[in-house]
C-alpha cells in the first residue's frame, strides 16, 4: 500500500528474532524504501534511530515483555516530538487464547505487577503517559469485540486531551435547547436589576461612606466557608464579618462554633466577636431577614462573597431555581448598598463558581489548559449542576459587569478542594471522598494516571480572601480559577492513599475495572450506598472523572497567581499530609 501511495517514505522493519527479519528482507526485497534491523524493545534504539521517526506501529507485542512502562519509554524513545505511536493490542481476556499462546515464553515475561499479560486501555493509557506520551486514544464501538482488541493511538509529546465520547457527541443536539433555557433564567433573575440604580441617580442617595470592612459570606458553616470566616475574622482591617447561613433549630452562634470545631479551626473570642451570625432563607425577600436587620446589612456591607451552594450532581437544572432566587437577591443586596454610597465608593462581590463550567472545554478547544476568561454553553459540563453555575455567572455579566464603576465584580472558579493543611478534614460529601470510602470498602482503590491538582481549603480560603480584599485602586479581572499550580503525578499519590487506607498494592486496579466492582457489589446487595457511595456518582465517574481530575482539564492560575499570594505560595500535598486526610475521614466516623 505504502508503494502505491507514490510518496516519499522510510519503512524500518524490526524484531528481536534474526531469522524473522531475515524473512521479511527477503520477501520485501523489492521495496527500496524497506529497511531491517534486529531489536529488542526492552532496550533502547541504536543511537542512530533514537528521534527519527514519525510513526511506529506495534502489533500485539508489546505485552510480551517484562515491563510495559519500559518497553513503552523504549519505543519513545524512536519518535519525534511530533511523532505517534500505534498498538494493536488485545484489552480483555479469552481464555482459548490463553491455551495457545500460554505455551509461549513470551506470554509468562511480566513482572510488572500485571496479572495477566493482556491489561485495558486504561492501563495502557496509564503506562505510557508515565513514561511522557501525550494525548491517548483508542478505537471503540458498541459491537462486542471491541471489547476484545483495540488500536491505541500515543502522541509523543504535548498535553492530554480526551477525544469528545460518544454520550458527549449525542448531547451536542441538547446545546441549543440547553442555551434557550440558561438565557430565558437568566432573563428573569435579572429584569429587575438596577431599579434602585434609578432611584439613586433620581436624589435617593445617602452618599454613606462605611467605616472598615464589612464583608456578607453566605455558606458560613461549610467546609470552604468556614475556613473564609476565620481567615477573615483573623484580619485586622476586617471590622464585621456577616454570616447568612441557612435555617436550622440550633442556635446560630452555636452552630457556627460546632462548625469550627469539627473542622479543627481555632477562633479567639476577638476574633468570635466580629461575627454578625444570621440563619434565614436566601431565597426570600430580602434574604429572609427582618427590614431592620436589612437595611443595616445594606447600610455596612463593603464586600460580599456568595458561597452557598446546594450540591446534587444528579438533578435537573430545574431542581437548581431557588439558586437562582438566591443569587438574584444577593446581587439585589448588593445594588441596596450601592444606592446608599458616595460616588467612587465600590460594593465587591464575588461568586465562587466551579470547575463544571468549563468540564468540555478541553473536548471542543482540543486543549487542556482552560484560560481564565468567560466561557461557551459547549465548554460547561451539559448537568444540571454545571448548567446552573454558568447561569449565575451569566447573571453577574447581565448585572454588576455593566456597572463597573459601582461594583468590582468577579467569577471564582474552584478546582478540586482538599483537605485542610492543619487538622487535615476533608469534606466527606464530595466525590473523591466518595471514591475513597468506596474504595475501603471494595478493599480496592483504582489506579489512576496523569495529575492531580489538590488545593488544601484553608489554603483555598486564603486565596478567596486575597481576591475578594484586593486593594480597590486595582482592577479585577471578571474571571480567576483556583488549582494547586503544582501538578502531582497520580502514580505516586495512588500508592499512600491504597496504605493508609490498608488496600495491598495487588488491590490498586484500572479505573475501568474498579468501576465494575463498584457496580457488581451494589447489584449483589454486598455493599448499600453509605459503604458504597461511588453508585451514586456513576454517570460523573464513567464520562469525567478521568478528564477533569487526572490532566485532561488544567485550570489555568495566571490572573490568580498575579492577584493572590497565598496561591503563589501553594506547593504540591505531601505524602504525610495525604495520610492526614485519610485520618481525619476515621477520626469523624466517614471511614472506619
Amino acid at each position: 500500500m505504502l508503494a502505491t501511495l507514490e510518496v516519499q517514505v522510510e519503512y524500518t522493519f524490526t524484531d528481536l528474532a534474526p531469522s524473522l527479519v531475515a524473512a521479511a528482507r527477503k520477501k520485501f526485497k523489492q521495496y527500496s524504501f524497506m529497511k531491517f534491523r534486529t531489536h529488542n524493545i526492552e532496550s533502547p534504539p541504536d543511537t542512530d534511530l533514537i528521534g527519527t521517526q514519525h510513526i511506529v506501529v506495534a502489533s500485539n507485542a508489546i505485552h510480551a515483555t517484562h515491563s510495559l512502562r519500559k518497553s513503552a519509554e523504549n519505543t519513545r524513545k524512536f519518535l519525534r516530538p511530533d511523532g505517534l505511536l500505534m498498538l494493536l493490542e488485545m484489552t480483555d481476556t479469552m481464555y482459548w487464547v490463553d491455551m495457545v499462546f500460554g505455551l509461549f515464553e513470551g506470554w509468562w515475561f511480566f513482572d510488572d505487577g500485571r496479572v495477566h499479560a493482556v491489561v485495558s486501555e486504561s492501563r495502557w493509557a496509564e503506562e505510557l503517559q508515565a513514561v511522557g506520551y501525550g494525548h491517548v486514544g483508542w478505537t471503540d464501538g458498541s459491537r462486542p469485540e471491541n471489547k476484545l482488541e483495540k488500536l491505541i493511538i500515543a502522541m509523543a509529546s504535548g498535553e492530554r486531551c480526551d477525544s469528545v465520547p460518544q454520550s458527549v457527541q449525542s448531547q451536542t443536539a441538547d446545546i441549543t435547547a440547553r442555551q434557550e433555557n440558561i438565557d430565558r433564567y437568566v432573563r428573569e433573575m435579572t429584569n429587575d436589576f438596577g431599579t434602585n440604580l434609578d432611584r439613586s441617580r433620581n436624589g435617593d442617595r445617602h452618599d454613606f461612606i462605611p467605616h472598615g470592612k464589612w464583608v456578607v459570606i453566605t455558606g458560613g458553616t461549610g467546609s470552604l466557608g468556614a475556613h473564609l470566616v476565620a481567615h477573615l475574622a483573623r484580619l485586622p482591617d476586617v471590622h464585621r464579618v456577616v454570616c447568612l447561613n441557612r435555617r436550622s433549630k440550633q442556635e446560630p452562634r452555636e452552630r457556627q462554633e460546632e462548625s469550627f470545631a469539627k473542622k479543627g479551626i481555632l477562633m479567639t473570642n476577638e476574633d468570635m466577636e466580629k461575627l454578625i451570625i444570621f440563619q434565614t432563607d436566601l431565597s426570600e425577600h430580602e434574604l429572609g431577614l427582618s427590614t431592620e436587620d436589612y437595611g443595616k446589612l445594606t447600610h455596612h456591607v463593603t464586600h460580599i462573597v456568595h458561597n452557598a451552594w446546594l450540591m446534587n450532581a444528579k438533578w435537573p437544572v430545574q431542581r437548581f431555581e431557588p439558586q437562582f432566587r438566591i443569587m438574584g437577591n444577593m446581587l439585589e443586596l448588593a445594588a441596596n448598598a450601592s444606592a446608599t454610597r458616595h460616588h467612587g465608593s465600590r460594593i465587591t462581590f464575588q461568586f465562587i463558581s466551579s470547575i463544571a463550567t468549563v468540564g468540555h472545554w478541553p473536548l471542543w478547544a482540543g486543549n487542556a489548559n482552560v484560560p481564565e476568561e468567560r466561557m461557551l454553553i459547549n465548554s460547561v459540563l451539559p448537568t444540571g449542576y454545571g448548567d446552573a453555575k454558568y447561569i449565575c455567572e451569566l447573571m453577574i455579566d447581565e448585572t454588576l459587569h455593566k456597572y463597573p464603576h459601582r461594583y468590582r465584580a468577579a467569577v471564582v472558579r474552584l478546582g478540586q478542594v482538599a483537605g485542610s493543611s492543619t487538622s487535615g478534614y476533608w469534606n466527606s460529601m464530595e466525590h473523591f471522598s466518595f471514591i475513597v470510602k468506596s474504595s475501603q470498602t471494595l478493599k480496592a482503590f483504582p489506579r489512576f494516571g496523569g495529575l492531580l491538582s489538590w488545593t488544601p481549603v484553608d489554603q483555598v480560603a486564603g486565596t478567596l480572601v486575597d481576591l475578594v480584599l484586593l486593594s480597590d485602586d486595582i482592577e479585577l479581572h471578571p474571571v480567576y480559577h483556583v488549582d494547586n499550580p503544582i501538578r502531582q503525578a497520580w502514580q505516586d499519590m495512588t500508592p499512600v492513599l491504597a496504605d493508609a487506607l490498608e488496600i495491598p498494592s495487588t488491590n490498586v486496579i484500572p479505573f475501568k475495572d474498579w468501576l465494575e466492582r463498584v457496580k457488581d457489589s451494589f447489584r449483589s446487595a454486598q455493599a448499600p450506598e453509605r459503604d458504597n457511595p461511588a453508585i451514586l456518582l456513576l454517570d460523573f465517574l464513567d464520562d469525567n472523572f478521568l478528564r477533569m481530575s487526572c490532566g485532561g482539564l488544567l485550570l489555568d492560575t495566571t490572573n490568580t497567581r498575579e492577584h493572590s499570594k497565598t496561591l503563589r505560595n501553594v506547593g504540591p500535598v505531601s505524602q504525610s499530609l495525604a495520610r492526614r486526610f485519610v485520618k481525619a475521614w476515621k477520626e469523624n466516623g466517614f471511614l472506619k
